[in-house]
């Protein structure tokens, strides 16, 4: 390729002039053909040290200078020879003209070459979907373009498998490591190495990953693992191991919602395109912008900010205390619509709050300078100070600003009308869209611990009011020293105050705001009521689901106990799955739902179910249960680091992971009484996931004693029960009715347990358990877990499709048949335009929710079907796609219908085999503009006209001699068919042919199956002229291009000359029977050779009576084939999509 013109100084240095002109150097790389010791030697000294160097490469001198510039590269012998002849023809006569002028020449080839790379780049622009912004040359350097190249080269990928970077490493195979470069692609990790003659090749698709961690190996050296299902592969000695393990972690995590069929890996290179003006250089734009990516979910982490928030940069600054008059220093960030700032304090500035920002002045505060003042609507200010290059920061602020008052003055505008249209549309049905505030307030919370048989329970409610009062007490002096709301100071004074327990009139008010649900509902207003409006009473799947579930969600509190709580319940569920479809309603959503319902409004609870569904406990409610999976795998490897004797126990039993589900997808509510449960939810919404781990492993230590002395599950769980129904809140304890559990607890006179102690407890004894450790398990685990829910599912696929093509392919076949398929299914994803949504279908049965389009289906017959190995291989495949779509009409062919047509092909017997090749050739798999596309323009039907292209000039006679047979036998006299007779002609090409008089009772016995009707006796519609050309030349291409024939092409050629011309005679003579019943005095029309006869038929009985006739083309239906070895050959040559 052209490059522009780079300086080489020593242009002899391991390169071999191979020709030369005035100006003109065409150079090889030294041992490139590595043949030979010394050809080896070069070929690993030049893949270790200088593994993207080309093979050739072009450079222009001139004798005043000993500077020489490299101007073309290239790996292969013909792209050079072709650029060199270009510099021949094209460079060198210009410059004879300039004699001795050398500078002209020098800037005359620089400015030529410089034009002749610029005008190439756009070009690569355009066919390069994944670039957004400008073409590829002004971002990527050489080196990552080379390495691109050689990367696909190597692996034999497509162009559109983009390379995000590359790494130099060693690869453990056995003892002895091997030096190479490690390549990571959007959907692959591959390795390969060269040494000695020896090359080491690895390739592993990021969706076959089941484990992906970092080792530390006894050399000492940080190592990756990476592995699958049947093999692992350790990579060691990395420069930049931090950077190059977080970006195997994104690129698996981008693979595992492939594999889920979520959303965002088929919208990649929109969603990872962020602002590029602070990101690292030196690398590939997808590296960059996953880097932007991962520092974006990192932020919004930190804040819990909306799931869509990018993080436009930060910078070092300082925030003014106003209520210690002192400044602490730490990290300021800024998105489009949040200005944040991090320390030992935290604080979260929503734009749409910001009234005016103001540059502060240079001597404000004893000379403190470079700070800026945000005036916000409440009348507050926040002061931030030694902003590093304030005006840069201010400008981008002042920017943000300006576009989210815009979008706030347009959201509340359509906000305005969609009310007005929503209360136009219900009428007099408005109440129905009445929002309830929090259920505490119209169902006394006090009601909820009443007992009338208990003379003490007015004095146990005034205890209750006396301890509210005093947490109201303390939290509204916290609110006048920090503020209040979402812009409040977050000190690690809220935090202790939210462990103490948070008052019940205030709890929903800081849910919503630690846990960022308010910035949410900030952002959408009248967004739930406009869910309502358009979902509210609609009659769907999930909403009887959701019916069924109502009155099952604390069912002992009052506020459940009536239709008001009820009302409100449904209409939060209802709302959220029409806002997420994927997830729609999972059983413990209702329970959750209703906790958060009890202590905000109703619109807070909708925004903090979403908050929690998508956020905070991320894939818990969807269909597979996804999120509680991983994290009952993160208990059990927390468990199994720090009480590793009590885990080897539990783990023999195999218990904990069924007794734990339930305390992550309820947040513990369903488990122990409800006042402890709340208290729990205070301390999750303060201080993240790892609570419920740390109150987890707090629950399984208090019990341990009890845990190790179980024999069986049954025992576990008792241990369990005992232990929840103990759990108390101090705070307030206060007599209770009491359920059977209580009662026979308490007759066993053990002691109560305070939920504090159990909080307390887990965060002293887990302190070292962090989010990010969470976050990092939580990803190791979630391999797993995807692996073991994709191998179940697989397992239910092959089983269902056994029971239908069992006596077709056995089990180990229909296994790597999957493999292939899916890889075809996951590849669509990216290098086509098959989306996750068309592609699956979480509500469709196991067989159909993996599909393939055409394309993808093309190769997968290409690669394995003996069908489509021919010349009409492309038009086979589009044929038997449209048989297999033919159920469903949606364009993709699921796994099951795929596998139905390679057993038909492979292992089908000549009946079935025929009735396929017959279903391809008519309708809907064959089309009328299919038969006007492959039509002569001169002359309609000629058969030679269809076969030259496949047979030559020089076999015309014999199709010529065929048509001449059928013409004279139309002449016949009329009498004389139904014991007409092969004439001479036709005798002489039906050599083979030994059975004539099975022709003539077929003739004969077969004239009553042109039915008005339009089918046959097996069930398939009659073929008419046109078809029958199709399938008589896609049956010579098979049979012709068939290696099981074993007779020799032109014994085949003549067998399927007799069949065809054999069923010509058929149909004619069928056509004239038809003429002679409905009009006796009138003579059958004549063939007219221009178009194709519309009264001709032929019927797939009568094409399977002829087909049998004939020795070759019946082995060739009743050939099997050895599937397994096909499979292996396309795995062994990386069988790929196409990228057309």
């Amino acid at each position: 390729m052209w490059i522009r013109p780079e300086e080489v100084l020593i242009p002899g240095a391991l390169w071999d002039t191979v020709e030369s002109s005035t100006y003109f150097l065409l150079q090889k790389r030294r041992g490139g053909s590595r043949k030979g010791v010394t050809g080896l030697l070069w070929g690993t000294f030049d893949h270790v040290l200088d593994p993207l160097s080309s093979l050739f490469r072009i450079l222009h001198q001139t004798p005043d200078s000993d500077i020489y510039l490299c101007i073309a590269v290239a790996n292969g012998k013909i792209e050079i020879e072709r650029h060199w002849q270009w510099v021949l023809d094209e460079l060198n006569p210009p410059l004879e003209g300039f004699k001795s002028n050398y500078d002209d020449v020098r800037m005359y080839v620089n400015c030529k070459m410089e034009s002749m790379v610029a005008s190439l780049e756009p070009v690569a622009y355009k066919q390069n979907p994944i670039m957004t912004e400008a073409p590829i040359g002004e971002f990527e350097t050489k080196a990552y373009r080379e390495a691109q190249a050689k990367f696909h080269r190597l692996f034999s990928l497509p162009s559109k498998e983009r390379l995000v970077n590359f790494y130099s490493c060693s690869y453990w195979k056995g003892r002895l490591p091997r030096q190479g470069w490690l390549y990571l692609s959007v959907n692959h990790a591959a390795f390969y190495a060269f040494l000695l003659g020896s090359e080491s090749r690895v390739l592993v698709r990021w969706t076959d990953v089941t484990n992906l961690d970092s080792i530390n190996p006894s050399i000492g050296s940080n190592s990756i693992k990476i592995a699958t299902r049947n093999e692992q592969h350790v990579f060691s000695m990395f420069t930049h191991f931090k950077d190059t393990f977080e970006l195997c972690q994104q690129l698996a995590t981008l693979a595992l919602r492939q594999l889920m069929a979520e959303q965002g890996y088929a919208t990649l290179p929109s969603e990872i395109v962020f602002r590029r003006a602070s990101t690292r250089k030196h690398c590939s734009l997808i590296k960059r912008d996953l880097y932007a990516k991962l520092r974006s979910e990192r932020f919004r982490r930190l804040f819990n900010l909306p799931s869509e928030e990018p993080l436009d940069g930060n910078c070092d600054a300082s925030l003014w205390l106003p209520h210690s008059r002192s400044s602490i220093p730490g990290q300021l960030y800024i998105s489009h619509r949040y200005v944040c700032f991090d320390s030992r304090i935290q604080m979260v500035l929503p734009l749409s709050r910001v009234k005016f920002i103001e540059p502060l002045d240079p001597a404000f505060r004893g000379g403190l300078r470079n700070g800026i003042n945000f005036n916000m609507s409440d009348g507050t200010n926040v002061m931030l100070l030694e902003v590093v290059d304030r005006q840069k920061v201010f400008d981008i602020i002042s920017q943000f600003l300006d576009k989210e008052r815009a979008r706030v003055a347009n959201c509340r505008i359509e906000s305005t009308i969609s009310q007005a249209n929503n209360k136009s549309d219900l009428g007099t049905a408005e109440n129905i869209l009445t929002l309830q505030p929090a259920l505490m307030t119209l169902f006394d919370w006090k009601d909820y611990f009443k007992n009338p048989d208990l003379e003490e329970s007015q004095k146990v409610i005034m205890r209750l009011q006396e301890i509210e009062n005093e947490k109201v007490e303390k939290w509204n002096e916290h609110f006048n020293e920090y503020g209040r709301g979402i812009s409040m100071y977050r000190s690690n004074e809220c935090r202790s105050l939210i462990l103490q327990g948070l008052p019940q009139s205030l709890r929903g008010e800081m849910w919503m705001v630690i846990s960022g649900a308010v910035l949410d509902k900030e952002s959408n207003p009248g967004y739930y009521r406009s869910l309502l409006s358009q979902n509210l009473g609609k009659a769907t799947l999930v909403a009887d689901e959701i019916e069924r579930d109502l009155h099952r969600s604390l069912p002992e509190h009052p506020a459940f106990q009536s239709n008001v709580g009820i009302a409100a319940l449904r209409r939060i569920l209802v709302a959220y799955a029409a806002r997420n479809p994927n997830i729609g309603y999972c059983q413990a959503m209702n329970i959750v739902g209703s906790v958060l319902l009890l202590y905000c409004s109703e619109e807070d609870a909708f925004w903090l179910l979403v908050s929690l569904c998508e956020r905070l406990l991320p894939d818990y409610y969807n269909s597979k249960v996804l999120g509680g999976l991983v994290d009952l795998g993160v208990l059990n490897n927390l468990t199994r680091e720090y009480m590793p004797t009590l885990y080897s126990k539990l783990s023999d039993l195999n218990v904990l992971s069924n007794v734990s589900l339930s305390w992550f997808m309820t947040l513990f509510v369903s488990l122990m009484p409800f006042d402890c449960a709340v208290h729990i939810m205070d301390c999750f919404f303060c201080n993240g996931a790892k609570v419920i781990f740390q109150v987890a492993l707090s629950i399984i230590e208090w019990n341990k004693e009890a845990l190790a002395a179980c024999a069986d599950e049954s025992e576990v769980i008792t241990v369990f029960a005992d232990h929840f129904s103990l759990i108390c809140n101090r705070e307030i304890q206060f007599p209770r009715k009491k359920n059977l559990m209580e009662t026979a607890v308490e007759e066993k006179k053990k002691k109560k347990v305070d939920v504090h102690s159990i909080v307390r407890k887990g965060m002293h004894l887990f302190s070292g358990i962090t989010n990010e450790e969470i976050e990092r398990l939580r990803f190791r685990n979630k391999l797993t877990v995807i692996q073991d829910l994709e191998d179940s599912t697989k397992r239910t696929l092959l089983r269902n499709v056994s029971e239908v093509l069992g006596n077709y392919f056995t089990l180990a076949e229909l296994d790597a048949l999957h493999g292939i398929f899916k890889e075809e299914h996951l590849a669509g994803f990216f290098w086509s335009s098959l989306s996750p949504r068309d592609a699956y279908d979480r509500n469709d049965p196991f067989c159909v929710q993996c599909k393939v389009n055409f394309r993808a289906y093309r190769h997968l017959m290409k690669a394995l079907s003996p069908w489509c190995q021919c010349s009409l291989a492309d038009q086979l495949a589009l044929r038997s796609f449209r048989v297999a779509d033919s159920d469903d009409n949606d364009n993709l062919v699921n796994f099951s219908q795929f596998c139905e047509q390679l057993a038909f092909m492979t292992r089908g017997d000549s009946v079935e085999r025929l009735r396929l090749l017959f279903k391809m050739h008519i309708e809907p798999a064959l089309r009328p503009e299919d038969l006007i596309e492959n039509q002569s323009p001169a002359v309609g039907v000629e058969a030679d006209e269809f076969f030259k292209e496949e047979i030559g000039e020089g076999s015309l006679g014999e199709y010529e001699d065929h048509f001449e047979t059928m013409n004279s036998f139309n002449q016949a006299d009329n009498s004389n068919t139904s014991g007409c007779q092969l004439d001479d002609t036709s005798s002489q090409l039906n050599a083979r042919n030994r059975r004539p008089s099975e022709i003539e009772q077929l003739q004969q016995s077969d004239l009553s199956l042109g039915s008005p009707s339009g089918k046959n006796s097996s069930g398939l519609i009659l073929m008419n002229q046109g078809q029958f050309i199709q399938f008589w030349k896609s049956l010579y291409d098979l049979v012709s291009d068939s290696s099981s024939v074993g007779d020799g092409d032109q014994s085949a050629s003549c067998a399927v000359n007799s069949v065809g011309a054999n069923l010509l005679k058929i149909g004619d003579v069928g056509k004239r029977f038809r003429h002679q019943s409905s009009s006796s005095d009138q003579p059958p029309p004549a063939l007219n050779s221009n178009v194709y006869d519309a009264d001709w038929t032929i019927s797939f009985d009568q094409i399977v009576a002829v087909v049998l006739l004939e020795d070759c083309v019946v082995k060739f239906f009743e050939t099997n084939y050895d599937l397994l070895s096909i499979i292996d050959n396309v795995k062994r040559n990386r069988f790929i999509t196409d990228s057309e």
